[in-house]
């Protein structure tokens, strides 16, 4: 399972354009939550759907410029995309305050829908390793502002994080507060999970296959779509480097490159009305 040292193996991705602006959507303490926006191209004034990406690193480490790439794909394909900042686990900070940042992030950008030009009713979340168990944690264990809060209204998951009550890792940094089974997503399903596209390594180590397979019949069991796309030979952030998936997991750039394209194509089939000719990432 996901590893103290596995955040060395969730890293940025390509360079891409910075974006085209930071916008704080929360303050804890002395900390400024922030959303660094990608805006999608404009021919008209409508609303679009929104992704809020979430970068991988353990919960322990990470940084919202390890999603930019991906982030402006999204843009480019038509979305509002935004990389979320979170806390990370450190003191007395644990994935649990994480969880929260999302929801508040989701919130804040739902009561400003008009302002961002935003779709309140259409909004993503994009996760990677830990990021993918924070996103899948808003519909499992669920908002912590309001038991009937949405969670997201679609879930991109890369090497997800999904099931980790056996991780003694993650069960360290919850510092007692609740145990490992009760934040695991895979073992929390509820009503309503939403349409879900996953990508996944064959020989994943670090967040392994069956736990996707775990979370995907949580959804298919509501007759809900899980798209589980999985990468044979390759593991963790769809890597080459099997024997070391937590310091040097060497992602494959092609692979990558597919994944991506797809889970975009997924969700503009899902959102966007005229799909076929949306821009697609090269």
């Amino acid at each position: 399972m996901l590893g103290a040292s596995a955040c060395r193996a969730t890293g940025p991705e390509a360079p891409s354009p910075a974006p085209q602006a930071q916008l704080a959507y929360a303050v804890v303490g002395s900390d400024t939550l922030r959303l660094h926006h990608f805006g999608a191209p404009r021919a008209d004034s409508a609303n679009r759907p929104a992704v809020l990406l979430l970068h991988g690193g353990g919960w322990s480490a990470g940084e919202p410029s390890w999603v930019y790439s991906a982030a402006s794909a999204f843009a480019a394909g038509g979305f509002e995309a935004f990389a979320v900042q979170y806390r990370l686990s450190e003191g007395s900070t644990t994935p649990l305050e994480a969880i929260a940042d999302v929801c508040a992030a989701l919130r804040w950008t739902r009561l400003h829908a008009d302002s961002l030009r935003v779709d309140a009713s259409r909004v993503a979340l994009y996760g990677v390793s830990a990021g993918g168990h924070l996103a899948a944690s808003t519909v499992t264990i669920g908002c912590p502002e309001a038991i009937d809060e949405p969670g997201a209204d679609a879930l991109l998951l890369l090497s997800p994080a999904v099931d980790v009550e056996g991780d003694a890792h993650f069960g360290r940094l919850l510092q007692g507060r609740a145990s490992a089974r009760e934040v695991s997503p895979a073992a929390n399903g509820r009503a309503g999970l939403p349409p879900t596209v996953l990508v996944q390594g064959a020989e994943d180590s670090l967040t392994p296959l069956r736990g996707a397979q775990r979370f995907c019949l949580l959804i298919a069991a509501q007759r809900q779509t899980c798209d589980l796309r999985v990468y044979d030979g390759l593991g963790h952030l769809l890597g080459r480097n099997l024997g070391d998936q937590e310091n040097a997991a060497d992602p494959d750039p092609a692979a990558r490159a597919d994944a991506l394209r797809h889970q975009l194509r997924f969700l503009q089939r899902l959102w966007l009305a005229d799909s076929a000719r949306a821009p697609q990432p090269q």
